[in-house]
């Protein structure tokens, strides 16, 4: 590698982290669900339309997003959890919920890959009712399309976020 490929390079890199932490901080400071995720993606997007050369980050870098992921999730299980867990408390209504959550998430998947022309896997990962990190985190992994999957879970998140508001004011 020349010298000069070593500093555009530097420059590319450079340029990302700074538009990451810009649209990840901003978005997040003004309360965007997701923000750090959608304000990062946002201001990169907006960038290599522009024809700013963006540097992607190597697969191993997902691993540390992964393990921060599994940190996120575990720290909210506590003692009383796994107590419940154990004494079948919960065991029931986890099953029926599961089973439910599993076959509607199916039923709308098969509806956006009708409606949208994607691929089963895709839409599956889009109408799954999960966290957008997680989601992205899992189609980045499997090689499917970021993008939509982020897309419909922002969607899913701004309409929640809109409509709940009301739901509370009139019907409770």
């Amino acid at each position: 590698m020349k010298e000069p490929d070593i500093r555009r390079s530097f420059y590319s890199s450079a340029i990302t982290l700074v538009l990451l932490v810009i649209g990840g901080s901003l978005f997040a400071y003004l309360g965007v669900p997701a923000g750090t995720m959608v304000g990062a993606m946002f201001f990169v997007l907006i960038a290599s339309l522009c024809g700013i050369k963006i540097k992607t980050f190597p697969p191993s870098a997902f691993t540390l997003i992964y393990i921060a992921l599994g940190m996120q999730v575990s720290s909210n299980i506590s003692s009383a959890t796994i107590e419940a867990l154990f004494t079948g408390k919960l065991l029931v209504p986890i099953l029926i919920v599961t089973v439910i959550t599993f076959f509607s998430s199916i039923l709308v998947a098969f509806v956006i890959s009708r409606i949208f022309s994607w691929d089963f896997s895709t839409s599956f990962l889009a109408a799954a009712p999960s966290g957008i990190s997680v989601m992205t985190a899992l189609a980045i992994e499997f090689g499917l399309d970021p993008l939509h999957i982020s897309t419909a879970h922002l969607c899913r998140l701004l309409a929640v976020k809109t409509i709940i508001p009301f739901v509370f004011m009139f019907l409770i």
